[in-house]
């Protein structure tokens, strides 16, 4: 055996340090295996590769605990040293295995440590089989060498005993005494040494960094032993590398990484274990089994090396002849990866082939990547494979409790899916073009369909069962967080059902546990005051600001000062109301000014900000009651653009206009940037009122070349600039904008779309609105369903053009169809979600949902392929209106001509749409239609379905029957669920009900007097408030009283 000696400073010492670069005796020969160490001599400190997230301890914390330290050593009292050193003079004879069972079998512990230290002065006597039976001795029964006297205060350490013990052999060895030479067994009982628990808990806090030095050594093929204090050595290692030598190494450091004490060094146990992992994946000398596979497996994936485990993929045995825990071990790594799909897929197969499931490891790494993208379907469809087929142990119902947190932050993240698409399509219906953030609770989803509806009740009741799943002294202050933006969005979603009560109430529930909330916590509470819809839209009278300042106050007594003017944003957006719910109003911006009032709060909200931002600057100006005249006028060094822009916004809506001009005249002198982000906000909130669209077109919009630099023009600000030329019907600044910046016109919807309907609704303008919009079918721009809405509306209302009208409709339910293919070709590819926002805003059931209703083959008419919901409510009601209208001009022309043209199909097909927009049915026969209309039967198939060959079926995108215990709804079940409140029916227009109603009654017939009578009755009373129906209603039913008189007193 080769050994390298290395002399020291005579007085020096070898020890550890503990620093955050963990310590090695570094091999001479092993400098290219390590590069990034620093070498010494007696004081050897290697410089760790340092990883983020790692905690670096203090550097001038010393560790005195010595490899230097033999067992025969351990014995501190006077006694223990006199007797042995009578045992040393007096005993002769060798001593034995069988010798030192015998003692320990007597529990004499002082004689087996005497017949230790003994062996000191007999080494040449002392066979390997003895060695072997110490080393054993350690790593079973280390408290058989712990000094024996109570006064002892040095902790025992196993593994400086073991070590010592591995010096005594190699020095044999060196001396001739071959048999004795270290080998493969020696390393085994060492590692094992290192690994146990009393090792781990006698070195206290560096159990782990004792393990890491033992088997870094051992890796680079040396030996760890000591000569002498200050010599130190680092022998050759003689033994290869086999199976039961990496398979110990590994064990060795995961135990001592899984001790509680351990947990800060987590990232150099996952480095460690790489570093392991690389080395034995490319040594082709080592026998592989499944064991040593799956530690390999395993730190690929702790440390999200998708590629090196995608690499080794190849190399393992078929997943039909290796164990089920390799395999779970292979779905584990790859979720961890990211790999989704394909973990997925490993744990269906192990689901189908095996009776059992040992590991629920890989289904709550997969619940973690789920969780992220809202996944909740999937993820509770794993729940139930492990409810079935899963191994129960107490290891696995802690991890259960992980896999139900998995399940809250999924229904969480689905929530605000939902609140973010119905957000945006509320707001693209309003052509609102502020920025997300800025005043949000003007796009608070004002109604849920039935759909929307279904699932957020789903994801109430087994959020609920999740979280009582959780034991309550479990439960963190992250998973009350969790549970505080279930109930806030819930409250957002549907404030009639959900209270925010529920959300306040958790805060109690924390504090009776011990626990103080979050900081987000509190602020997820004020930003759901702010936005909820649960005490109304209007907010002049101050009380949503006192709602949100009560829970800031409550923020203010556990702690949380705020440093940024973002704390204030609930606030701020508390003191300004919001835009009204029906979701046919939303095209109102282009007649009619809108107001919507703001609170006189404001000026104490900015004066609270003034008091708490400038705290920590200057305490004389935090101290003042009364600020001073040059502090009101710096009140915006307390802003930043976000609370600035909401400001701006919300006085731009109220109508408060001279102060609007006076705040954005002072930005530029209290030297504050005027971006892109103000701009776009102080052009938004203008379009809707008549005076502030002509300021935006004759001021702001020249204002933006004077800035330094020029702020550059985006489709936001094109847009609204545009909308204020709608708003006051200015040919001659539409066709300025337009040609001013046809060079940085892109061809898109995002800039192609405005123009076409500024166009179009400008007088003097609409041929080049239709030459536009050629261009757009030309280049075959992708139009939203709001730009669908729009073009409808145009050619009905305006225009007067009810074929195309109805053309527009088809086009609508041909773009759904299209979304729908995007979307299923989406998941059929796997694609990662952040490839694209969309896939991210539809869950499986939806998708599944659209699936089955937009790709049926044959369907008895068009619209029944129509979820009824914000974007389609208009476009339906405004089908009903072509319907009706057409069906006027048809008659006329057949009472000129005295030749049918059809004006009786267009009333049914209109009865048709009307039945579907309240959810009563009639029967099928009588509701049957000739017509090719929309809103009529369709005969000619649809585009083919995508559930033949290569579509997803039930098995692969879950239908909701097999997520929710609720059975699915009838239509009816719209009247009572769908946005609706007390069975108000939100997605009705009750002007284009009356018209319906009256068409009925001047039709004359029994058939349709009892149609009229039943819109009248039944469906008029949901539609408009109970307070107004009987004046609304009077005149309808005194027409439809007089068509019962003419058809004779037989009728009732």
């Amino acid at each position: 055996m080769h050994s390298i000696t290395r002399a020291g400073r005579a007085v020096a010492k070898i020890h550890r340090v503990q620093v955050h670069h963990a310590t090695v005796l570094q091999p001479s020969r092993a400098i290219a295996l390590q590069p990034h160490s620093s070498f010494f001599s007696t004081r050897a400190t290697t410089s760790y590769l340092a990883k983020p997230g790692c905690t670096q301890p203090s550097s001038t914390a010393m560790r005195q605990t010595r490899w230097t330290q033999r067992f025969y050593s351990t014995p501190s009292d006077q006694a223990g040293k006199e007797a042995s050193r009578a045992y040393n003079t007096s005993s002769t004879s060798s001593s034995t295995v069988a010798e030192l069972e015998q003692l320990l079998a007597k529990n004499d512990l002082a004689g087996f440590q005497q017949t230790c230290v003994s062996l000191q002065t007999r080494g040449s006597e002392v066979s390997k089989d003895v060695y072997h039976y110490l080393l054993k001795t350690l790593s079973d029964s280390p408290k058989v060498f712990a000094p024996l006297s109570s006064e002892s205060t040095t902790p025992f350490d196993p593994l400086n005993s073991a070590i010592g013990i591995l010096t005594d052999m190699s020095r044999e060895a060196n001396m001739g005494k071959a048999a004795v030479q270290p080998d493969r067994d020696t390393l085994l009982l060492l590692l094992k040494v290192a690994g146990s628990k009393e090792c781990i808990e006698s070195q206290m806090d560096h159990g782990w960094e004792s393990a890491w030095l033992l088997v870094d050594a051992i890796r680079h093929g040396r030996l760890p032993a000591v000569m002498s204090s200050d010599q130190w050595e680092l022998p050759d290692l003689n033994v290869a590398l086999d199976q039961e030598l990496w398979k110990g190494m590994f064990e060795c450091v995961h135990a001592a990484g899984s001790s509680k004490r351990t947990q800060d060094f987590l990232c150099e146990l996952n480095t460690t274990t790489y570093l392991m992992a690389d080395q034995l994946s490319r040594s082709y000398d080592v026998e592989m089994d499944d064991q040593l596979w799956g530690y390999i497996i395993q730190a690929f994936g702790n440390n999200k090396s998708g590629s090196r485990l995608k690499d080794i993929l190849p190399f393992l045995p078929p997943i039909s002849e290796a164990s089920p825990e390799l395999y779970a071990t292979v779905a584990e790594a790859l979720a961890n990866t990211g790999s989704s799909q394909l973990a997925a897929n490993i744990i269906d197969t192990l689901y189908a082939n095996h009776q059992t499931l040992s590991s629920i490891s890989p289904i709550v790494a997969l619940g973690r990547q789920y969780a992220k993208t809202g996944d909740y379907e999937t993820l509770r469809l794993d729940f139930h494979i492990w409810q079935e087929k899963g191994t129960h142990t107490e290891q696995s119902k802690s991890q259960l409790v992980e896999l139900h947190r998995n399940f809250l932050s999924a229904s969480a993240v689905a929530l605000g899916r939902m609140i973010d698409v119905s957000s945006a399509t509320f707001k693209s219906r309003q052509a609102d073009i502020l920025p997300k953030n800025i005043l949000p609770g003007m796009t608070t989803p004002p109604q849920l369909n039935m759909s929307e509806y279904r699932e957020a009740g789903y994801l109430y009741r087994r959020s609920s069962d999740a979280w009582t799943s959780i034991p309550v002294a479990d439960r963190t202050v992250e998973d009350y967080d969790v549970m505080m933006q279930i109930q806030c969005r819930l409250n957002l979603l549907k404030p009639a059902e959900w209270s925010i009560e529920g959300a306040e109430k958790i805060i109690g529930d924390m504090k009776k546990q011990g626990l103080k909330p979050l900081h987000r916590t509190y602020q997820t509470l004020m930003e759901t005051f702010s936005r909820t819809r649960e005490f109304g839209g209007q907010k002049e009278d101050g009380k949503a600001v006192d709602r949100v300042m009560k829970v800031y106050n409550n923020m203010l007594k556990d702690g949380y000062t705020p440093t940024s003017p973002q704390e204030f944003q609930p606030l701020l957006d508390a003191c300004f109301s919001t835009y009204s719910t029906s979701p046919f109003a939303a095209g109102l911006w282009m007649y009619s000014n809108q107001h919507f009032g703001a609170s006189d709060a404001l000026d104490k909200v900015e004066e609270l900000m003034r008091q708490t931002l400038s705290s920590s600057n200057s305490g004389a100006s935090s101290n003042s009651e009364t600020p001073t005249s040059e502090e009101v006028s710096n009140i915006y060094q307390y802003h930043d653009s976000t609370t600035l822009a909401t400001i701006l916004a919300g006085l731009a809506h109220a109508d408060k206009v001279e102060e609007l001009y006076k705040r954005w005249d002072a930005l530029p002198l209290q030297g504050i940037e005027r971006d892109a982000t103000l701009y776009q906000t102080l052009i938004g909130a203008s379009q809707g009122q008549e005076k502030l669209a002509r300021y935006a077109l004759r001021t702001i919009r020249y204002d933006m070349l004077k800035e330094q630099p020029p702020v550059p023009m985006t489709s936001e600000i094109f847009s609204g600039l545009l909308n204020c030329c709608v708003r006051i019907q200015d040919a001659i600044s539409a066709r300025s904008l337009i040609s001013q910046y046809t060079g940085e016109v892109k061809k898109t919807a995002e800039w192609y779309g405005p123009m076409v309907r500024t166009c179009l609704m400008t007088e003097g303008m609409e041929q080049e609105g239709e030459f536009l919009l050629e261009e757009m079918k030309k280049n075959d721009m992708k139009m939203d369903s709001t730009f669908y809405e729009f073009l409808m509306e145009y050619f009905v209302t305006k225009r007067e053009d009810y074929a195309a009208g109805r053309e527009v409709f088809k086009s609508f339910v041909k773009h759904e169809q299209d979304e729908v293919d995007v979307l299923v070709e989406f998941k059929k590819k796997n694609m990662d979600p952040s490839d694209q926002d969309k896939i991210v805003m539809v869950s499986e059931k939806d998708l599944a949902r659209r699936v089955e209703r937009l790709k049926a083959p044959v369907v008895d008419n068009l619209v029944s392929r129509i979820e009824i919901s914000q974007k389609s409510a208009a476009m339906l009601n405004l089908l009903v209106m072509s319907h009706l209208r057409e069906r006027t001009q048809m008659l006329e022309q057949e009472k000129r001509s005295g030749v049918s043209v059809g004006s009786a199909e267009r009333l049914k097909d209109a009865q048709i749409v009307v039945h579907y927009l309240t959810g009563e049915t009639k029967k099928k026969e009588s509701m049957a239609m000739q017509s090719s209309g929309c809103g009529c039967a369709s005969k000619s198939p649809m585009i083919p379905s995508p559930c033949s060959s290569n579509s997803p079926s039930s098995s692969s995108i879950p239908s909701p029957s097999a997520l929710s215990s609720s059975s699915p709804a009838s239509p009816k079940a719209f009247t009572k669920t769908s946005g609706s409140t007390g069975g108000q029916l939100l997605f009705v227009n009750k002007y284009v009900l009356g018209e319906y109603i009256d068409a009925c009654i001047k039709e004359g017939s029994p058939a349709m007097l009892d149609e009229a009578q039943w819109a009248l009755n039944s469906v008029l009373p949901r539609v408009i408030d109970q307070t107004r129906f009987a004046k609304d209603s009077q005149r309808l039913r005194q027409a439809l009283e007089s068509a019962r008189n003419r058809q004779g007193p037989g009728r009732v």
